[in-house]
């Protein structure tokens, strides 16, 4: 009769283990890979460039954008500036939270076609003012 009853509690430890380890998740959520490229726009003084600052792009759907301009933005309007990624005109995504206070930005975030942000290694990110460059720099990805 011990023997059985000894059996028995074996089994139904045996199967609780077993269940509780089924109600577990395959991965961690925390140890899942990032999927997500991180690109980078370093804007500094040079001859193509009065604007200091950063644009980092998020390779989401949708992408991820965040500006950040220390210095050559020189009037608080955000409508007298345009910014292209790649020859792609972007500013109405830009601008419409945009806040100019010369001669910085706001950090601002906003969001664009993820197409956008496909193969962006090498390409330029410019900025103008009234039709006149204030900015360009070279998109790099982050490893």
């Amino acid at each position: 009769m011990f023997i059985k009853k000894t059996t028995l509690f074996a089994f139904f430890v045996s199967f609780s283990f077993v269940a509780l380890l089924a109600t577990l998740p395959a991965t961690s959520s925390n140890l899942q890979l990032r999927q997500n490229e991180i690109f980078v726009a370093e804007f500094t003084k040079n001859e193509e460039s009065i604007v200091t600052g950063r644009v980092t792009f998020v390779a989401e759907n949708p992408c991820k954008v965040t500006i950040k301009f220390y210095e050559g933005f020189t009037e608080p309007e955000p409508n007298n500036y345009q910014f292209f990624l790649n020859n792609q005109d972007i500013s109405t995504q830009a601008i419409q939270n945009l806040i100019i206070n010369p001669p910085e930005t706001y950090t601002t975030e906003f969001e664009i076609d993820k197409t956008l942000c496909e193969k962006l290694d090498g390409k330029p990110f410019v900025i103008k003012h009234k039709n006149d460059q204030i900015g360009k720099a070279t998109i790099v990805s982050v490893e």
